[in-house]
Order: C-alpha cells, then sequence, then structure tokens
C-alpha cells in the first residue's frame, strides 16, 4: 500500500494552519518542535510526513500532561484538528486502494479473466526447493511398473482405495 502513496503530496487546511501560526506565536523559537511547524506552514505535507507526524502524536502527552514540553510539541504540530483531519486524510486514501484492490480481483473473478497478475501479490520467483518432489513407487499390481506420484497423490489415492474397501 505504501507503494502506491509514496509520492503523493497533502494540502494542509487553512484552518489547521491558523493553528499552528497561533502556536508559533505562543511558544519560544528554541522550543522543540518549531522547525516542524515552520515546515507545515508551506501548507504541504508529504505521504511520509504525514505518516511521522501522526506516529509522533499518539505518543504526546496530549490532555493533563504538566509537561509543557508535551503539550507544546503537540500544538505546534497542529493540535487535535491536524491529528484529526490526517488520520481521516490518510486512512481515506488507504481505503480508497484497498477497494480498487477488491474490485479489480472481483472483476476479474466474475469475468474469467486469467494471467492479470493478483493485485494483492508482490511479484516474486518461486524457490524451487518448495516445489513437490516426484517420488518413484513400485506398483504392486504389476511387476516392474513403476509410475510417478506427487506425495500429495498419494495420500488421495490412499483414502480412496479405504473408501472403496468399506
Amino acid at each position: 500500500m505504501n507503494k502506491e502513496l509514496k509520492d503523493k503530496i497533502y494540502e494542509i487546511p487553512p484552518l489547521i494552519l491558523s493553528g499552528i501560526r497561533n502556536s508559533l506565536k505562543k511558544y519560544p523559537s528554541d522550543k522543540d518542535g518549531v522547525k516542524r511547524a515552520k515546515t507545515l506552514l508551506s501548507g504541504k505535507v508529504t505521504y511520509g510526513q504525514l505518516k511521522r507526524i501522526l506516529h509522533d502524536m499518539k505518543r504526546f502527552q496530549k490532555n493533563g500532561s504538566q509537561d509543557i514540553n508535551e503539550i507544546g510539541k503537540f500544538e505546534l504540530a497542529g493540535g487535535k484538528p491536524f491529528e484529526s483531519w490526517g488520520w481521516a486524510t490518510l486512512n481515506g486514501d488507504r481505503d480508497v486502494i484497498e477497494f480498487n484492490k477488491k474490485m479489480r480481483k472481483n472483476a476479474d473473478s466474475m469475468g474469467g479473466i486469467e494471467g492479470r497478475r493478483n493485485a494483492y501479490n508482490k511479484k516474486h520467483k518461486k524457490n524451487p526447493n518448495f516445489n513437490t518432489p516426484t517420488t518413484f513407487l513400485k506398483s504392486n499390481s504389476e511387476k516392474g511398473f513403476v509410475t510417478s506420484l506427487k506425495t500429495g497423490k498419494l495420500f488421495e489415492e490412499v483414502e480412496r482405495i479405504k473408501e472403496l474397501m468399506i
């Protein structure tokens, strides 16, 4: 999912920008979080920056904290409005990508389209070590007759013989 969103740039709403400006006036310029706040005032944030800010906001002490540093960092990052907007935007974009993948998968299965790559699988090569080994077994019914059976098929045939015997 990250692959589809990594180059996306989001426009920060004006109401959140005005809140960040007010926070910059309230706190001194040597405070932690001021550099990030000035960067946010550009009005744009990339997908990676948005993820990082929301991750940091999770650990900030938001309510009832006596530590002015934690409260200040949270407010300088945009506070509750930025957090709400960020999660809504991020989850919305992620849901759109998930929906598109589901629809492509459903359309392929309903239309009987073959040869298209599954939207959920990453491209990869199969490891030859994981192929089912072919073992050669001698048949008891005919002398000198050798058959090539895959291990899984052997157990299916044994089950079928048991059913026939009953």
